[in-house]
């Protein structure tokens, strides 16, 4: 009876200890696979954090050359017009040199004393040639007036515009933290000859040669730029649709538009013009 006893006792604690350690193993498991599923959840939120910051980052560096572009449009805006300034300023000078040669022949023909036939008809003629170029110096003083309102009206926007971008940067690096942005390097262009542009525009035949089209239908001409180019002897649009890559390197430099004729794609302009004809 005792020796059943005792068999049984060792049964029952054999199995207290095969109880005690499986219940080990198991929480042992149990533990392990928890701690796996909250590390991987650690990685999957460390690799959303530095995804999101690479898009802040990107957003940054957008938000900056934006900045840089408009800045560079309203340096440009703003030497156009002081140019226009100038402008103005001299057909004011030549406006009142007029009005006192048109005084002056006025003041001759009335104290000249019965003049000759021959005289009278060559002062009314200088009379006239002279009040004419007066018209015409006061209609060519207000459109540099009207282009000068539409020159500051348009700094005035983007100057508005870069307001806007700066408040969005300040935001973007209140929220993303100092990034450092690569900014594209700048560099001179050489000036060189614009003449072979004309060459090579004007070597088509003789027609293009003397056609003369309204180059402002070009979005990103306007007045000032148009009679730059008319100087270089650009006066059509086949010359601008027909130019090499050199040839838009050759007047970027001399016109110093920095960069804005592929920027705002001025032979895809004119080349769709023409075809439209």
């Amino acid at each position: 009876m005792l020796n059943v006893l005792a068999v049984e006792s060792v049964k029952a604690g054999r199995m207290a200890f095969i109880l005690f350690v499986g219940g080990i193993v198991l929480g042992f498991g149990i533990g392990w696979i928890a701690w796996g599923n909250r590390v991987s959840d650690l990685r999957g939120e460390v690799r959303r954090q530095i995804s999101l910051r690479k898009e802040h980052a990107d957003e940054h560096a957008a938000e900056r050359q934006a900045l840089a572009r408009a800045e560079e449009r309203i340096a440009e805006t703003q030497a156009e017009l002081s140019g226009a300034l100038m402008q103005n300023d001299q057909l004011r000078a030549e406006h009142w040199e007029l009005r006192r040669s048109l005084a002056l022949a006025n003041g001759q023909i009335r104290q000249a004393p019965a003049p000759a036939e021959e005289d009278t008809s060559a002062l009314e003629t200088a009379l006239a040639t002279a009040e004419q170029a007066l018209e015409d110096e006061r209609a060519e003083q207000a459109t540099l007036e009207a282009e000068l309102r539409a020159v500051r009206a348009e700094r005035d926007a983007e100057a508005g515009q870069v307001a806007a971008l700066r408040a969005e940067l300040a935001a973007g690096i209140e929220s993303a933290g100092e990034l450092e942005v690569v900014k594209p390097k700048s560099g001179n262009q050489p000036r060189k000859r614009i003449a072979q542009i004309l060459r090579e525009a004007q070597s088509e035949g003789p027609v293009q040669r003397t056609v003369s089209d309204d180059l402002t239908a070009i979005n990103g001409i306007g007045p000032l730029l148009r009679r730059k180019l008319q100087e270089l002897g650009i006066t059509n649009l086949r010359q601008i649709a027909t130019m090499s890559p050199e040839d838009v390197e050759r007047v970027d430099s001399v016109l110093n538009v920095r960069g804005r004729i592929a920027r705002e794609r001025w032979i895809e302009q004119a080349r769709d013009i023409l075809s439209a004809r």
